[in-house]
């Protein structure tokens, strides 16, 4: 039976196949330079809107659809053990977490590097790493989802149109309650994105997203793929 280590450094190895090998790594790259770098220099800095860093920091949803799709979507060569399933959430959920932060991280380089300041200009420590919390249980919550839409659509094309639509209709949503909704609701939803408010949203809302995490990898591992016996090779 394989070991984590090596079902991770698998599933690493595996990576830009999942991407969409040269035409998916490409676009990695294009969207990385695109809202890494282009979008913050033209903003300056007004980029550093705690609403939109937020929205940067949970940015992974969209960067491992793809890569969570054909990692439990796409038949396995390899027993599907508890320990495939533990390598698979680690690499896809890291991997999702490290682009974000490195999108984020590259939009406030750019801000500090195109404006004329002696010193840099940056969000309060605990403010990102509050962010960056939140951004970890939505990349974690994201891969356990996929696990789960795998153990019934058996399609990669589909779990990733399902997971980038789900995350799109959320922000669509929450646009829509900020600028149309009741005024009550307005305005206790603006409270809420100030940056102390974000650090409190984030705390609530990371808690939120382990329970839900735990409770669908509980229910996934029920599942007699992964429940049943090893098979033999």
């Amino acid at each position: 039976m394989a070991s984590l280590i090596s079902v991770v450094t698998s599933e690493c190895s595996l990576l830009p196949k999942r991407l969409g090998s040269g035409s998916g790594a490409w676009f990695y790259l294009i969207m990385l330079a695109v809202f890494g770098y282009l979008l913050p220099a033209g903003m300056g800095y007004d980029f550093l809107d705690p609403h939109l860093l937020l929205m940067y920091a949970c940015s992974a949803p969209f960067f491992i659809s793809s890569v969570v799709a054909e990692s439990f979507g796409e038949p396995s060569q390899e027993p599907s053990t508890l320990t495939v399933l533990a390598g698979k959430v680690i690499t896809s959920s890291l991997f999702g977490w490290t682009s974000s932060l490195v999108l984020l991280s590259m939009g406030l380089a750019t801000i500090n590097f195109h404006q004329p300041q002696q010193t840099s200009v940056l969000p309060e420590a605990s403010f990102l790493a509050w962010i960056a919390m939140l951004g970890l249980s939505l990349s974690l919550f994201t891969v356990a989802l996929a696990a789960a839409l795998a153990l019934s659509v058996k399609a990669p094309k589909s779990i990733k149109t399902i997971l980038r639509r789900g995350y799109a209709w959320i922000l669509i949503a929450l646009i829509i309650l900020a600028r149309f909704g009741l005024l009550e609701w307005r305005e206790a939803f603006t409270s809420l994105l100030t940056a102390e408010g974000i650090s409190r949203l984030c705390g609530y809302g990371s808690l939120a997203l382990a329970a839900a995490t735990i409770l669908t990898i509980v229910l996934v591992i029920r599942h007699p793929r992964y429940s049943g016996p090893v098979p033999s090779k």
